[in-house]
């Protein structure tokens, strides 16, 4: 059997649980990436005007403002 003072035992505890801490909060950022990532699938940004508009179902929509046809692209953000 393996002999721990206590405080090496307060050291281990400590150091387990700033580490459960940290891996959630690595979880909870990448939560809130996906979350902001889907979010900006449905906006386009219209390449002639610059107006950013909610999409459609359809591949191709027309921007509100000026008519001009826009696929959405991986680069468009909010």
């Amino acid at each position: 059997m393996t002999d721990v003072t206590l405080g090496e035992l307060v050291l281990i505890i400590a150091v387990l649980g700033l580490g459960l801490v940290f891996c959630g909060w690595l979880l909870e950022i990448g939560r809130i990436k996906r979350r902001e990532k889907a979010g900006s699938r449905s906006v386009i940004l219209c390449r002639i005007c610059g107006v950013r508009y909610e999409a459609g179902s359809e591949p191709v929509t027309v921007c509100p403002a000026c008519g001009t046809p826009n696929e959405p692209s991986s680069d468009d953000e909010i």
